[in-house]
């Protein structure tokens, strides 16, 4: 789930901001992509058809024709094994939205953090306007998301996402989605953590995910200058999670500025393989950031926000 902010992602120098018109570059992704479109049925047809088939590109196409008589015919779809994009706006917007942000973060995200490649389809929902996201949120899922700009639901391996937010908001959700197929059992607080991380990101030079500094970290600094304190301690933050009757904002500030911090120590993805062998999560995290104390790993983290070393 992804709640309210400014989302961009990085590529390298190339900004990739879904307001703006995107230039031409050459294209990653496979090298055939379906289009679920007027005159391409025989391609996926082939995909059905064909004797030695790939059983997750044969569960996309099936995906694909599902999810086609529950859009509106304004509405195309794009089959892209493991995923499954469908949007109310040009098949060629699809292609670009694959190609230049769905693609390229996923790969890094798995030479980065995960090992495991999704074995069914991810079904991804793109919307145009904040309207058709509540209007379509409210007659699939019964949900009112006031406040945030996408969802992952876990059980159906389906998001859905405002586009007119930005792109951060897409690599949050497909971070839900991709962690998910590596690891079933991590803790939400750094689920979210990681895939608010990737709200603003880049890919660097050996094509790993970096996440920068946004305004999370400004709140979460502001609060902490002001009182002295982190909003809830890391023992309680990763032991226990994120409190709903907390103040959601901060907490997600906290879970992302605490990825980003270990990202800065190189200590990211081994945290994230401790995870994945439920170890114990706070006991891990002082272990992986030299503290002695909880004290201690209070007051690295906060001196390290306070002095302006995450911005």
């Amino acid at each position: 789930m992804l709640w309210a902010g400014p989302p961009v992602l990085l590529y390298g120098s190339y900004v990739v901001s879904m307001g703006s018109h995107m230039p031409a570059r050459e294209a990653v992704g496979p090298s055939h992509i379906y289009l679920l479109s007027e005159g391409q049925q025989a391609d996926l047809k082939a995909i059905l058809n064909d004797p030695t088939p790939d059983p997750l590109s044969v569960a996309c196409v099936h995906k694909a024709y599902e999810y086609r008589e529950k859009v509106t015919s304004n509405f195309r779809t794009l089959v892209a094994s493991p995923f499954v994009i469908t949007g109310d706006v040009p098949i060629e917007r699809l292609r670009s939205l694959h190609e230049e942000v769905i693609l390229p973060a996923a790969e890094a995200m798995w030479l980065t953090y995960f090992h495991q490649r999704p074995d069914q389809p991810i079904v991804i929902v793109l919307t145009s306007s904040e309207k058709t996201f509540q209007d379509l949120a409210w007659a699939w899922d019964k949900r009112r998301p006031r406040g945030y700009y996408g969802y992952y639901l876990r059980d159906q391996h389906r998001m859905v996402v405002n586009l007119s937010t930005g792109a951060g908001t897409l690599t949050h959700e497909l971070t839900h989605a991709l962690s998910q197929a590596d690891c079933q059992n991590l803790p939400e607080w750094f689920d979210e953590g990681l895939a608010s991380l990737h709200e603003h990101c880049e890919i660097d030079e050996t094509g790993r995910l970096i996440g920068l500094s946004n305004w999370r970290t400004r709140l979460l600094k502001d609060i902490v200058t002001r009182t002295g304190k982190l909003p809830i301690s890391f023992e309680d933050l990763t032991r226990t999670g994120i409190p709903r009757d907390a103040d959601q904002q901060l907490q997600y500030a906290l879970s992302r500025t605490l990825c980003l911090w270990l990202q800065q120590q190189d200590t990211l993805n081994a945290y994230y393989k401790s995870l994945k062998q439920n170890q114990d999560p706070f006991a891990t995290l002082l272990k992986a950031t030299h503290s002695r104390t909880p004290a201690d790993l209070e007051k690295a983290f906060t001196n390290s926000l306070i002095t302006g070393q995450l911005d």
